[in-house]
């Protein structure tokens, strides 16, 4: 079904993107701007986020052998 509805998507895409209507599109862009955000605040963790999953696997290898 899923498949079908791409099929048809593909063939008429101008026509589905005319179709969408505004408030979709300002949903999406109201996520883009979430996700924006969200990277923004999530990048300072990730070194410490490695660091932890590292060290996590340095225990787990320790730990097996």
């Amino acid at each position: 079904h899923f498949a079908k509805r791409f099929h048809l998507f593909q063939n008429n895409s101008q026509l589905e993107v005319l179709s969408i209507t505004p408030p979709v599109f300002n949903l999406l862009r109201i996520n883009k701007n979430i996700e924006a955000k969200s990277k923004l605040l999530l990048n300072p963790l990730f070194p410490t986020l490695k660091k932890e999953i590292i060290h996590l696997f340095i225990c787990i290898f320790a730990q097996s052998s």
